[in-house]
């Protein structure tokens, strides 16, 4: 099953992340619709991110949550 690598886990608004997916031998999707093994993300409030490897019609998920502080 993939798994998730993110540049950061704990950001502030405005902040970007990097999150690479990993250990994937077949095609990956995103939750937000990308289909590259890495991708960068600007998230306003917490958000999990999620990503499904799907190998010989067999899936396999991983998901990675991003905290996002606002600063107050």
């Amino acid at each position: 099953s993939p798994t998730i690598a993110a540049s950061k886990e704990s950001v502030c608004v405005g902040e970007s992340v990097t999150l690479t997916a990993t250990n994937c031998s077949g095609t990956l999707t995103w939750n937000t619709g990308a289909t590259t093994a890495s991708i960068t993300v600007n998230p306003a409030t917490t958000t999990t991110y999620s990503v499904v490897c799907k190998v010989s019609g067999c899936e396999g998920t991983a998901s990675k949550t991003i905290t996002v502080g606002t600063g107050n």
